[in-house]
């Protein structure tokens, strides 16, 4: 029996389209403060990264507002990781359903990340060219204990 392509084609559109078309989806509304300690404050906050992890999907944003809308989630239960640099990462599991809106408020605190040693490296040029001319830098040629110039 022979198929013709294109009706194969068009029949795996179909499906695919009627697949698609049965996505239930859901919505997430939210706010997200970052807690000033040293005030006792909280104000919004940019920049946010923020990871949502469902069963068939992944969304991996920047949020560019302290105050987010993000629609067509996919039903089922999600992950989301909030990250920003100089606080602690807030993750939260929630479900989603069909034509809702899950409402979140988020308050970042800060975290402070010691580090043990940082250690800077430069040299200098051998030699720089300025317009026509060749600038040879002495000071940047290692020498060994011992060693005579000529």
């Amino acid at each position: 029996m022979r198929f013709n392509p294109l009706s194969l084609t068009l029949a795996f559109l179909l499906c695919a389209q009627n697949l698609c078309a049965q996505q239930k989806y859901g919505a997430i509304l939210g706010s997200i403060v970052a807690r000033n300690e040293t005030e006792n404050t909280a104000s919004g906050i940019s920049g946010v990264h923020l990871e949502i992890y469902t069963p068939i999907d992944t969304l991996i944003t920047v949020l560019p507002q302290s105050k987010f809308y993000l629609s067509r989630i996919a039903v089922g239960k999600a992950t989301l990781n909030f990250s920003y640099i100089g606080y602690k990462t807030i993750i939260k599991e929630i479900e989603v359903k069909e034509k809702e809106t899950v409402e979140l408020d988020i308050t970042l605190v800060p975290e402070v990340v010691k580090v043990g040693e940082v250690k800077v490296r430069a040299s200098v040029p051998l030699y720089t060219i300025k317009d026509d001319t060749v600038i040879f830098n002495a000071a940047a040629v290692k020498t060994l204990e011992g060693d005579e110039t000529i």
